[in-house]
């Protein structure tokens, strides 16, 4: 902390012979900093923000916006500095902690993890001395990254060991098993289960919009091109598009609190109705070869993608669950653990997602990639590579992050995962626009977006329903959301172009 603690020391002025202070800004130039930022206008509100910070030097909302200005610009030390400003001793408690989960967050990005982990525990620190706030669960989280990039995923597990014991409900499950682990108790023995015979069951889970019945059908042929399996089953809210013919649909829970990557627990439990070997596929998968190779794993714990080999990992020695494979029924407590009442809300508290419960409660998962070596690629580091094809021997590519299957117009995509048509939409970048200004809205909770729709369907002869404007990256907040580029919008003098143009359509 001495680079920090050092600048901070830098806003106290000493000398009698001190500059007089800027003007007092108008009370409009606030209003207008806080509209340039609702609108993602970067530069904008950087110039205002510091401004009002010139002003004021001890104004920390004035500073903590100048960071998240300069992150949305791509200006990481700039950033970083300003927000070392807003976490000063009269800075409130919230601010500050917002702070320095925007600091940690930024060099976690930038490669910084020891700078990221000194944000994080100063956060859980300020926490663990005034308890009485809102817990800092993205310090946790953070934290829990920063610690697998420098490789002490063992200590990040620790940790959230630790806090989890205190977040769980007393009396509850939950709580005895993460304070057992805190203290360092081993697993207990796991009996072996062994498949009944050679059957082997391919899941997946469609649950949300995010991916439509198309994926779930898509995915189910192209395994069983590749592989001679029992049946396909897809765990889904919403069954509706689903091809009986190819995949059979299961419920997910009713009432469950779990979402997203969260769902993929309920594989574990009893409930679920899955026996002997499982083969569990995330929908942006594409299959493009055999998949023997990877079915065929009968150990007794579960054999995964380790993150060695993914570039979007940027860690080492942990867990990717977008490819499982084990035999059922075994490991329930992935999922009874997180199944009684409250568990979810105090695991989501302290754990960021389910890859990170895995590593927590396995330490003998088996890496997929040590089993079938070159049989799985990663699109971003391994096609692109191989100029855009899959290299030769791999029959699973996978797709995390950016860009999904959908935004790859090759024909070997479109062959393997029938999105011929779809990607040939996609290679169109819808915009719509007005004057100079960007504001961003969101597409999903617009009415005033139906219009728009339209006009774009209309284009590119497809139906409205079916139109998708944009997914954006928010680099302040790392939020992801769907939203339109919209200059000044009003619906009656919009300009709509289409041009050839790079972009990331949402499925």
């Amino acid at each position: 902390m001495a680079a920090l603690e050092a600048s901070l020391g830098a806003l106290t002025v000493e000398s009698d012979d001190a500059p007089p202070s800027p003007p007092k800004p108008p009370p409009s130039l606030r209003k207008f900093a806080i509209l340039a930022t609702r609108a993602k206008m970067h530069a904008k509100a950087l110039e205002l923000w510091r401004r009002l910070a010139a002003a004021d030097p001890d104004d920390c909302v004035a500073w903590y916006n100048v960071g998240g200005a300069a992150a949305g610009l791509g200006d990481v030390d700039g950033a970083l500095e300003a927000y070392a400003r807003a976490l000063a001793p009269h800075c409130g408690a919230a601010l500050r902690s917002a702070a320095r989960a925007n600091a940690a967050a930024l060099c976690i990005k930038g490669r910084r993890p020891a700078a990221a982990a000194e944000h994080c525990r100063a956060a859980l620190a300020d926490f663990d001395a005034a308890p009485g706030g809102d817990f800092p669960a993205h310090a946790l989280y953070n934290l829990n990254t920063a610690l697998r990039q420098v490789g002490d995923q063992r200590g990040a597990v620790a940790e959230t060991w630790r806090r989890l014991s205190a977040a769980a409900a007393p009396g509850s499950a939950l709580r005895a098993f993460a304070a057992a682990r805190a203290a360092g108790a081993p697993r207990d023995p796991r009996a072996p289960v062994a498949a009944a015979d050679d059957t082997l069951t391919v899941a997946c889970v469609k649950w949300g919009t995010k991916y439509d019945a198309g994926y779930a059908n898509t995915l189910a042929r192209a395994v069983r091109r590749h592989l001679a399996v029992g049946a396909v089953v897809c765990y889904t809210d919403d069954p509706s598009g689903l091809d009986a013919d190819v995949v059979e649909a299961r419920p997910l829970p009713a009432g469950t609190a779990l979402e997203a990557w969260w769902l993929k627990a309920y594989l574990f439990s009893a409930d679920a109705g899955l026996e002997g070997r499982v083969l569990y596929v995330d929908l942006d998968t594409v299959v493009c070869g055999p998949l023997a190779g990877l079915a065929a794993y009968g150990g007794d714990s579960v054999a995964l993608l380790g993150t060695d080999d993914l570039a979007n990992e940027n860690r080492s020695g942990g867990y990717n669950s977008s490819l499982m494979v084990w035999t059922a029924p075994a490991l329930s407590e992935i999922y009874d653990l997180v199944a009684e009442p409250g568990a979810y809300a105090a695991l989501s508290s302290c754990v960021y997602k389910f890859d990170h419960w895995l590593e927590m409660l396995l330490d003998d998962g088996v890496p997929l990639q040590d089993l079938a070596p070159g049989l799985v690629a990663e699109y971003a580091r391994d096609v692109l590579a191989n100029g855009g094809a899959p290299p030769p021997g791999a029959s699973i590519v996978c797709f995390p992050l950016e860009p999904k299957p959908h935004d790859v117009a090759t024909p070997w995509v479109a062959a393997q995962h029938g999105f011929a048509r779809r990607v040939a939409l996609l290679e169109m970048y819808v915009r719509v626009k007005r004057k100079t200004t960007t504001i961003f809205l969101n597409v999903e909770k617009s009415d005033s977006f139906g219009g728009v729709k339209q006009k774009i369907g209309e284009i590119l002869d497809v139906p409205a329903t079916s139109v998708r404007l944009s997914t954006t990256n928010d680099m302040a907040t790392g939020e992801v959301v769907d939203t339109a580029f919209v200059d000044n919008f009003v619906e009656s003098d919009a300009e709509i172009d289409v041009a050839e143009e790079s972009a990331k359509p949402s499925a």
